[in-house]
């Protein structure tokens, strides 16, 4: 986004917008609020604005896959973005699963079909590396595990 640029939307209006903005205020300002209305605004300007993925603040619960996640995916392309707008996903965990579940198919695929050869275990360690405490493991069960830096996490 141009530097300079002014972007107006909804009741918002925002300009010197850099590469890394960062937004600072009480719990209950409108931040997320803010956020959310923006990633709105940028979906639906993709070609002035460029890509946005807001993620809802995670709040805990646990790492399972489940179906109806993948099926609603399936079912309405918009489906993820909208429950990503929320400012609290009971089912943030399950989406990630699913989308990591998506990731390694298509690595699979593309490598299978001689259209890349991109081992999934190398998108996993561009993953790690931009994780400051935690990394991501495979596993030999359902999908991977979460280990501390130096431990697995419970």
């Amino acid at each position: 986004m141009d530097d300079n640029k002014i972007l107006k939307f909804d009741k918002y209006e925002l300009s010197n917008l850099g590469k890394i903005n960062i937004i600072l205020g009480k719990n209950g300002c409108g931040k997320s609020t803010l956020l959310r209305k923006l990633d709105e605004e940028i979906h639906r300007k993709t070609n002035e604005y460029g890509k946005s993925k807001y993620i809802t603040p995670e709040r805990g619960g646990v790492l399972v896959q489940q179906s109806g996640i993948e099926d609603s995916i399936n079912r309405n392309s918009n489906w993820l973005s909208t429950e990503r707008r929320k400012n609290q996903s009971d089912r943030f965990r399950q989406q990630v699963m699913s989308q990591y579940r998506r990731l390694e198919i298509t690595t699979l695929r593309q490598l299978q079909d001689g259209l890349s050869d991109i081992k999934f275990h190398d998108y996993i360690e561009k993953i790690n590396s931009l994780l400051d405490h935690i990394e991501i493991r495979q596993n030999e069960g359902v999908i991977f595990d979460i280990f501390k830096k130096t431990q697995k996490l419970k």
